[in-house]
């Protein structure tokens, strides 16, 4: 970035602070902590220490994160609920937990819908169909071939029921009219280490997994509107004759509801500025994790459709959390 559009957006990001209310104006003038959901190392512990670092710089208040694991993901949403409404306690998590887990779970200690509140999107990231390099196909249409005749006998994994991944390979599955057996991982590394020892013969990943582990999987299709410049020579499925299959696995940063709406605009703020700096982008597309920030009112249009995609794919197959 020039000197000189360092300059404006400065100015620009100036002029906008200069513009609120004082209750923006005044946060945060203590330390912030953004709770996720699983262990340390993973997507959403990476993603919140990647943007709390630039935060933490430009704030000039401590964003600590702080790993609360378990219940895939809903003891930190719980915590996160219980928490006083002041914008000091954060959650970054996949957008499931949001508005796809109220459909799985028969019961949950927190309302999602009237218990957090969706502040931002923060990265969207398409999903790839994969197999691993001992399944003998060599492109999509030998893989349907070969699920048409042996499908019956593999199994497909997933980072955990009601994930993005597993969603996916069930909408796949389920509009190609495949016979497959879902196994569930508890959690990324486990699924991809599965899936490379051939316990599970192929699955769904977001893009930037498959990236990194390009020389160790086969990239059949991708489940997007168009083809990823990452892997150029990989079909889109409505390429192949099979549209209306695009699913993006999305990360989100919400807190406990009732922060006043000009916080929840600074917060939204600084988030989408960590996601545009040429710094961070660069660190998140390292460990497969694409930047797309949305408003708060683009969240919670893009929530809505996404539930209308999903959930009644939860129901129609009876899809339930373990």
């Amino acid at each position: 970035m020039s000197l000189f559009a360092r300059i404006a957006s400065g100015l620009a990001l100036a002029a906008a602070f200069a513009a609120m209310p004082a209750a923006a104006q005044d946060y945060p003038n203590k330390p912030i902590k953004i709770l996720v959901g699983f262990q340390a190392g993973g997507p959403t512990d990476t993603l919140s220490r990647i943007i709390g670092d630039y935060l933490t710089r430009t704030w000039g208040q401590p964003v600590v994160v702080e790993a609360r694991p378990g219940a895939a993901g809903n003891v930190a949403a719980e915590l996160t609920a219980r928490a006083p409404a002041d914008g000091y306690t954060l959650h970054v998590n996949s957008m499931v937990v949001f508005n796809v887990y109220p459909a799985m779970y028969e019961k949950l200690a927190y309302d999602a819908k009237k218990e957090l509140v969706p502040i931002a999107i923060l990265t969207r990231t398409p999903m790839v169909v994969e197999t691993n390099l001992q399944v003998p196909v060599k492109n999509f249409q030998e893989f349907i071939g070969f699920m048409k005749r042996d499908g019956a006998k593999t199994n497909f994994g997933s980072p955990g029921v009601g994930t993005l991944p597993h969603l996916a390979a069930e909408l796949f599955r389920i509009r190609m009219g495949l016979a497959s057996t879902h196994i569930p991982y508890r959690g990324t590394a486990p699924f991809a280490d599965a899936l490379l020892k051939n316990e599970v013969q192929w699955g769904v990943d977001p893009i930037g997994t498959a990236v990194m582990q390009r020389d160790k999987l086969r990239v059949l299709a991708i489940m997007a509107s168009e083809r990823a410049k990452e892997l150029p020579d990989v079909p889109t499925l409505a390429e192949l004759g099979y549209a209306g299959m695009e699913a993006s696995s999305a990360f989100m940063v919400t807190g406990p509801i009732g922060i006043p709406k000009p916080i929840v605009e600074r917060i939204a703020t600084g988030f989408g500025a960590a996601l545009r700096e040429p710094q961070t982008i660069e660190r998140l597309k390292a460990v497969g994790l694409y930047p797309d920030p949305m408003t708060t009112e683009q969240t919670v249009k893009f929530l809505a459709d996404e539930e209308a995609k999903w959930v009644p794919l939860i129901k129609a197959n009876n899809i339930k959390a373990e």
